[in-house]
């Protein structure tokens, strides 16, 4: 692997900062509002920032791509052309916090992690928690 694949260029580390700068505040946010009973919307977007924030660490520890696991040669020829993601192999940290939880997005097989699964249940947390205080969003 050469130097040039770890180094990240500075429109996407800027992006990536400034996403887990306002989930965090969002999320601050919501958990201090006085008299705010929606329990589960702040704890909706507390998930939230933490999952971000474990896919911020995987993707920074990382060379600024999210390392995948390949089940098959179609997916490792999918990663490899990604300019998001990098094939997970022995040199690649925090591993646990990778892709490499296979699973099913609008009917089609992938490859997530531990902040995907806690930001895609903290969608639902949110919106179950306006549900309950009236709102209708559909």
């Amino acid at each position: 692997m050469s130097d040039s694949s770890l180094k990240t260029d500075n429109k996407t580390d800027r992006d990536m900062k400034m996403g887990i700068f306002l989930a965090t505040i969002t999320a601050i946010f919501f958990a201090i509002i006085p008299g705010f009973d929606g329990a589960l919307i702040s704890t909706g977007f507390f998930l939230i920032s933490f999952g971000g924030l474990l896919n911020f660490l995987a993707i920074r520890f990382n060379g600024g791509r999210m390392p995948a696991l390949a089940k098959n040669l179609h997916w490792k020829k999918t990663i490899e052309s990604s300019p998001k993601h990098i094939l997970l192999n022995r040199n690649t940290r925090l591993k646990c916090l990778c892709d490499i939880i296979p699973m099913n997005r609008d009917g089609d097989e992938c490859m997530g992690s531990i902040g995907d699964l806690l930001i895609k249940h903290s969608v639902w947390s949110i919106y179950s928690g306006l549900f309950l205080l009236g709102f209708e969003l559909f």
